[in-house]
């Protein structure tokens, strides 16, 4: 779904506009002590969490509201030798939509300021297919030096003698009695000097009043990032203080609403949804600490596994217990797929030292009825012939199956 597509109105399951309502205000006190300079949100939440939907959400709550934004995804650019020239480009891709020869002379006007050779990075990579432009750019830009970024140092000693002129051009590119929003996406994921080298290019040539930055960043990981760039030495929380003027940390979410929600509009029967145990749910994907992309992966499959098996669920004695023991083997399979198969094809032990087969990690024996069905299955009992486990544990019937690791291939694939 494209992020035009998502708004608070239709998706927002968790409950998150209350979020942008919080940040907008701490802006307007920021802006009040210091108008002059731009505003830096680093928006905190693990991997997987929902940052990148929330941000799509605010972006068109933002253009409803005839409120200019840019989306720039980092890490899709950290093949780039520069930070800059990546960012800068979605930001002039804002005068694309008036006008190729404005798109054209703003790019032209740019990359004179940074003194950059355009064929080091690519000019295609720079501009993408915008109707020949890259042609006409390539013809008609002259004079400029061969640019190597070999630091984020030599990077700012070259730029600092036409930063003001930049920051001159940026201001043009921010809307007239309004702000400019640039939302920076997956910087924790890319390679350690293009991260650090992006912030300190916001920091150095994007310090402009009425422009607003939203980092969606695990923080975590980029104080790690910190110290692989400049060694475990660094006090990587001050430094990446010098960044942010506002640090939100994006509260978890709340899992029954939004299994609730997923599942009522799933494609299957009332009649099969009601087998299924929200509570049991939630539990298990707090046990094994999933984000909201594991959910939706696994909640994806379950989907698929009722829509192909909703008869055969409903002739099982316990269905309720039938699906929370399929479930629990989709997550698994879904976050730690060795381990799965592993499971299903009994190698591992329950106790140590009692088997040549390695003793099964403690939080995979998610409670008594799946340490029941793991005492059966164990120490290569999984390739045995499993018609009476299946039938003991309330699965799913099938005589042509004759191994449980047979079985979860059939119904989980």
């Amino acid at each position: 779904m494209e992020y035009q597509e998502r708004t608070f109105a239709q998706d927002d399951i968790l409950n998150r506009f209350k979020i942008v309502k919080e940040i907008e205000d701490y802006i307007s006190i920021l802006e009040k002590m210091n108008p002059c300079c731009s505003v830096s949100i680093a928006l905190n939440a693990k991997w997987g969490s929902g940052k990148t939907f929330f941000v799509s959400m605010w972006r068109n709550h933002l253009e409803s509201n005839n409120i200019k934004t840019v989306y720039y995804n980092a890490w899709e650019n950290d093949d780039c030798d520069s930070a800059i020239l990546p960012l800068l480009y979605r930001i002039v891709l804002l005068k694309k939509d008036e006008s190729d020869e404005a798109f054209l002379g703003y790019a032209k006007k740019f990359l004179k300021t940074l003194a950059v050779e355009t064929t080091k990075f690519g000019v295609e990579k720079f501009l993408g297919n915008a109707s020949g432009l890259e042609e006409i750019l390539k013809r008609s830009i002259d004079g400029l030096t061969t640019y190597e970024a070999s630091s984020i140092f030599e990077e700012y000693d070259q730029y600092y003698g036409n930063r003001k002129l930049l920051e001159e051009n940026l201001k043009e590119l921010v809307p007239n009695n309004g702000k400019l929003w640039i939302f920076i996406d997956d910087l924790d994921r890319c390679n350690p000097e293009f991260a650090i080298a992006t912030l300190e290019c916001i920091k150095h040539f994007f310090n402009i009043k009425n422009i607003i930055y939203v980092l969606s960043i695990d923080l975590e990981q980029l104080r790690l990032i910190t110290t692989k760039v400049y060694g475990s030495d660094i006090d990587a929380n001050s430094y990446l203080k010098r960044f942010f003027d506002i640090v939100y940390q994006m509260p978890d979410a709340d899992f029954i609403t939004y299994i609730k929600t997923k599942i009522q509009d799933m494609n299957v029967r009332q009649e099969i949804k009601k087998y299924i145990q929200y509570q049991e749910l939630e539990k298990l994907f707090r046990h094994f600490k999933c984000s909201l992309r594991d959910i939706n992966l696994s909640l994806a499959h379950l989907e698929i596994f009722l829509f192909r098996n909703s008869d055969k669920i409903d002739k099982c004695k316990t269905p309720k217990n039938t699906l929370n023991i399929y479930f629990y083997f989709m997550v698994i399979k879904d976050k730690y797929n060795i381990t799965y198969l592993d499971i299903i094809h009994g190698n591992f032990s329950l106790e140590d030292g009692k088997s040549h087969r390695e003793k099964i990690d403690y939080m995979y024996i998610y409670n008594e009825q799946i340490k029941k069905l793991l005492s059966k299955i164990s120490d290569d009992r999984a390739m045995m012939y499993t018609k009476d486990i299946i039938k003991q544990l309330g699965l799913i019937e099938d005589d042509n199956v004759k191994t449980f690791k047979q079985h979860m291939e059939i119904y989980l694939s």
